[in-house]
């Protein structure tokens, strides 16, 4: 090229030691990296050997690398921006379509209306299925609302009826002694028609509310001996028996038990053709107690089983018919001390309502329904 390499002090200092030596010089506009060794014979240093390799050509492929690098840098970061919209505004979307539902349902006060579900089980999907979950159980709570209120309306219906028409009786002064006592029982009866209606619609309202029943410890066959003697004003000419009676002691509140079982008797008693039979026994099982009330009467039909427990809900056809709340409050009873309440019936042969109650193993405590 024209030129000599250079050989400076540091140079000098490595090869008089015998020792290479690599740096990179500055010759004018050019840089290079320059090696230099000495060339020994025996023990003397003949000659230096260097090398150099100018690193222009590096040092322009190095920028080209730099630059390519910061374009590709730019250019990923545009495609990740861009990507991560796209992927947002997909994500975001289902989103949109639920607020979208929630809010028709919030304008048009239609809880039937669902929100859309992909069913690929993504955390969205489950979100939506949650609220549909919700959105169910809200719909079935206002149904049951309305059922309600509509129920109460006619069950009032009746009494008031009866209360208006006796009263214009008493009204007329010319009216027959007899009229007038007959109106005044009637009026009697459509008041406590309407009084028992109340109660039961507020010890539901309580039991919704949470109520706390007060738990002791009970002699169940006690409970029982007290309710059979109740019943046995109410048989009319059903024959009423105590068949199996175990001994069992259970943590309970006396007074709902009784009225549980109180009302599965007047139940059964009213549904029991004259001569019939109803039977109320008592079996222990393992940590178990198990009361039946078992009857000979018109039975349920199979369609109408699944509903019995539900509030107002009353099987079309039977002769005697009440509000549909005796079984409701008597389920909840039965589930406020841990037990169940279940029923079985055959058409023409009879029922048998069974109540299983867990059996004392320690202190009572109140329990929260």
């Amino acid at each position: 090229m024209g030129n000599r390499l250079p050989l400076d002090e540091e140079i000098i200092a490595a090869i008089s030691q015998k020792q290479t030596n690599l740096k990179t010089v500055q010759m004018g506009t050019l840089q290079m990296r320059l090696f230099s060794a000495p060339l020994i014979f025996g023990n003397d240093i003949v000659a230096i050997v260097q090398v150099g390799n100018p690193l222009n050509e590096v040092q322009a492929t190095l920028r080209r690398v730099s630059l390519f690098l910061a374009g590709g840098m730019i250019v990923a970061l545009a495609l990740a921006i861009l990507f991560g919209a796209v992927l947002a505004h997909v994500s975001l979307r289902p989103i949109d379509h639920i607020t979208e539902t929630a809010n028709r349902i919030v304008s048009a006060q239609d809880l039937a209306q669902r929100l859309p579900t992909s069913g690929n089980n993504d955390e969205l999907d489950r979100l939506s299925q949650t609220i549909n979950n919700m959105l169910a159980r809200l719909d079935d709570f206002f149904q049951a609302q309305i059922r309600l209120t509509a129920d109460i309306s006619h069950e009032l219906r009746t009494p008031l009826t009866i209360i208006r028409i006796n009263l214009d009786t008493l009204r007329h002064d010319n009216a027959p002694p007899e009229d007038r006592a007959e109106a005044i029982a009637a009026i009697h009866s459509a008041l406590d028609r309407m009084a028992r209606l109340v109660s039961d619609l507020l010890l539901l309202s309580q039991a919704d509310a949470g109520m706390t029943l007060t738990m002791r410890p009970l002699e169940l066959d006690e409970v029982i001996l007290d309710v059979f003697q109740q019943a046995h004003a109410l048989r009319g000419e059903v024959s009423l028996k105590l068949g199996h009676a175990d001994p069992a002691r259970i943590c309970g509140d006396a007074d709902r038990l009784k009225q549980l079982l109180i009302n599965l008797l007047d139940n059964a008693i009213k549904h029991t053709p004259p001569g019939g039979c109803v039977t109320l026994s008592v079996y222990r099982q393992d940590s178990w107690v198990r009361v039946s009330v078992a009857d000979t009467g018109e039975g349920i039909p199979p369609e109408h089983l699944p509903h019995i427990f539900d509030r107002f809900y009353r099987v079309k056809g039977q002769k005697r018919k009440g509000y549909g709340l005796g079984l409701p409050i008597a389920k909840w009873i039965a589930e406020a001390h841990g037990g169940t309440l279940t029923a079985e019936s055959q058409p023409g042969i009879g029922s048998t309502f069974t109540l299983k109650l867990p059996l004392a193993t320690g202190d009572c405590q109140s329990s929260a329904s």
